[in-house]
């Protein structure tokens, strides 16, 4: 073993197993919506959810930790944050595969016993809105991704997809 993930959701917990441990494991952070908090408490990393929702924009993030620069990092963790706050969720799967595929990158398909966002406990269908074409109305099952939180902002470090 050389690592513990801390996912508890308490962050004194870090220092708690830093004081026990000392350095002999390395500590990641294992929710998303407290990375920049363990962080500064001495993570050494993070385990990430939704990188796949903002590579770009959680790659910047970390490596401005790693230099220090905490006002930057803090502004794309910010930003991130809404859809962050999803890690500890029951549906988690869901949305980490939802924005996967929203990014171009496999499909928002689940395995039994997971249900797509918006289908109904015992029914095979959606619950969602559908669209006069049969698909499901976006805006009716879909979560915030960063994109879609602050319209009128583009993100701190948006590069073009290549495609």
């Amino acid at each position: 073993m050389v690592a513990i993930k801390e996912a508890s959701g308490d962050t004194r917990r870090l220092t708690d197993l830093i004081n026990a441990v000392g350095d002999r494991y390395l500590l990641f952070a294992g929710l998303d919506d407290l990375a920049l908090e363990s962080a500064l408490l001495g993570a050494s990393g993070t385990v990430f959810g939704f990188v796949c929702a903002a590579p770009e924009e959680t790659l910047r993030m970390w490596e401005l930790v790693e230099r220090g620069a905490w006002a930057a990092a803090r502004a794309i963790y910010r930003w991130f944050m809404p859809l962050l706050h999803r890690d500890d969720h029951p549906k988690l799967v869901q949305y980490l595969k939802l924005a996967a595929q929203e990014r171009g990158w496999g499909s928002e398909r689940v395995r039994p016993p997971r249900l797509p966002l918006g289908a109904k406990s015992g029914s095979c269908g959606s619950s969602g809105r559908r669209s006069p074409r049969g698909r499901r109305s976006p805006a009716a099952v879909r979560p915030p991704t960063p994109g879609s939180l602050h319209p009128d902002t583009p993100p701190p470090c948006r590069r073009p997809r290549k495609g």
